[in-house]
């Protein structure tokens, strides 16, 4: 329940910070921040500090999010056959595939290495 809360917030602020301080500048921000969250919890490495952590670091992956897929509108030309073109591509590359290779890396590594040598590698 607290991811789809923090989710639904990074949604928002997300948006907010891609108009603001621009696209490409949030993804950058978010990307950093989301790297400096998965640290700390592997460095901490208690499980209070581990939750807190990756809540925030999935809080700056949907900000990047917002901000990637903002892009990918900014960047359409040709009217709307190449704005769903662009989106398709955006979708099947890397939500698609994500979600259908991540979890059999994610295990295989988590397997080999275990939890907190993965906070290390995602980071």
């Amino acid at each position: 329940m607290a991811q789809a809360v923090v989710s639904s917030i990074a949604f928002i602020i997300g948006g907010y910070l891609a108009d603001f301080l621009g696209r490409v500048r949030t993804m950058v921000i978010s990307a950093v921040s989301s790297s400096i969250a998965l640290i700390i919890a592997y460095a901490i490495n208690k499980p209070l500090i581990v939750v807190l952590m990756v809540l925030t670091q999935s809080f700056f992956n949907n900000a990047y999010g917002v901000a990637n897929t903002s892009i990918v509108g900014d960047y359409a030309r040709g009217g709307f056959t190449s704005l769903v073109k662009y989106f398709s591509r955006l979708r099947v590359g890397g939500v698609n595939a994500g979600w259908a290779v991540g979890p059999a890396i994610g295990g295989l590594l988590y397997e080999i290495y275990g939890f907190r040598m993965l906070m290390l590698l995602g980071s």
